[in-house]
C-alpha cells in the first residue's frame, strides 16, 4: 500500500512554536491520511475526534490489551474499559499491534537529532530488560517512509 504525502515537516515547524501561537485548524490530518498505510504494517491507531481548545484527541479501543503483558508492554496501572489518554500533541497517536498490545506512534523528521537518538535507542537491546533500564522507553520499530519523516514506534 502507498503512503499518501502529507506536509509533515511544515506541521513540526508549526508544532514547534509557543501553544498559543499554533494554528490548529491548518495543520495535516496526518493520521487520517496515514491510517491505512499503518494498518498494512500492522498497526491499528485509535479512533480520534477532536476535544476542546487545543485539539486534542482522546483514544479508546475496542481490543483492550491484556493486562499481565511483558516488559516493555506491561501496565504500571489498569483500568478496565476504554483508554482515556488526552495528548495535545498532533504528532504523537496511540495504536495497538497486530497482538492488541498498546503502543504510541510518533512522527519524527529524517535527519533530525531526535531520530538519530531513536536510532541508537533502537540498536540497544539491553533496553528491553527492564533490569538493566527500568526508566528508559524502548523503541520497537522506526517505519520508514517515502518522504521526509519516518514514524517511531514505542510501547505505551
Amino acid at each position: 500500500m502507498e503512503l499518501p504525502y502529507v506536509d509533515v515537516m511544515s506541521m513540526l515547524r508549526e508544532l514547534s512554536k509557543p501553544l498559543w501561537e499554533i494554528d490548529f485548524p491548518s495543520l495535516p490530518n496526518v493520521w487520517g491520511i496515514s491510517a491505512p498505510w499503518l494498518l498494512s504494517h500492522g498497526y491499528r491507531l485509535y479512533p480520534t475526534w477532536p476535544e476542546g481548545r487545543y485539539e486534542s484527541t482522546i483514544c479508546n479501543s475496542d481490543h483492550p490489551a491484556p493486562r499481565d503483558l511483558p516488559h516493555p508492554y506491561a501496565y504500571s496501572a489498569y483500568f478496565p474499559g476504554p483508554c482515556n489518554d488526552v495528548s495535545m500533541s498532533q504528532n504523537v497517536i496511540g495504536a495497538q499491534d497486530e497482538q492488541w498490545r498498546d503502543v504510541v506512534i510518533k512522527v519524527v523528521a529524517k535527519g533530525s537529532q531526535e531520530l538519530t537518538i531513536f536510532k541508537i535507542l533502537a540498536e540497544t537491546p539491553e533496553l528491553f530488560d527492564s533490569r538493566t533500564f527500568p526508566c528508559v522507553i524502548p523503541v520497537l520499530e522506526i517505519l520508514d517512509t517515502p518522504y521526509d519523516y519516518k514514524f517511531v514506534v514505542l510501547p505505551r
